[in-house]
C-alpha cells in the first residue's frame, strides 16, 4: 500500500532492507541484505534507495509499498549476509520474493510478496 504523506515521511531516510527468496514450492533460495538512503518515493516507480556500505553508489529499487517500512528500533545491527554493522537505521523493511511460473509456461519469474 503506497501513502504519499509516508513517502515525504521516507526521503532521506537510513533503511535496512532484508530479501528472501522462495521457489514455487515455498522453499528458501537465497536471502540478503543491504542499507542505504532512500531518494525517492513514487506510487508508480516504486522507492529508490541509494545503497550505502560494501554496495555504495548502487540504487535499489523496492516496490511502491510504503506500509512495508517498519520504524526501526535504536541500535546497532549487522547484517548477516556481509557483517556490515549498521547504525540506527530509521526504518526496517523485509520483503519476500515469491517464484511462479510465467503465463504460457514459458519459464520462471519473480514477484514480490507486499
Amino acid at each position: 500500500m503506497f501513502s504519499q504523506p509516508k513517502a515525504e515521511e521516507i526521503i532521506g531516510c537510513i533503511v535496512l532492507i532484508g530479501v528472501t527468496m522462495l521457489d514455487h514450492e515455498g522453499k528458501l533460495v537465497r536471502q540478503w541484505q543491504f542499507y542505504g538512503e532512500v531518494l525517492k518515493a513514487d506510487a508508480v516507480e516504486g522507492i529508490t534507495v541509494l545503497l550505502h556500505g560494501l554496495r555504495s553508489g548502487e540504487t535499489y529499487v523496492l516496490p511502491p509499498s510504503t506500509s512495508a517500512f517498519v520504524p526501526a528500533e535504536r541500535g546497532c545491527y549487522t547484517l548477516r549476509t556481509t557483517r556490515e554493522e549498521v547504525h540506527d537505521p530509521d526504518y526496517l523493511v523485509h520483503l519476500t520474493m515469491r517464484q511462479r511460473q510465467q503465463q504460457g509456461g514459458g519459464g520462471w519469474d519473480y514477484w514480490f510478496d507486499l
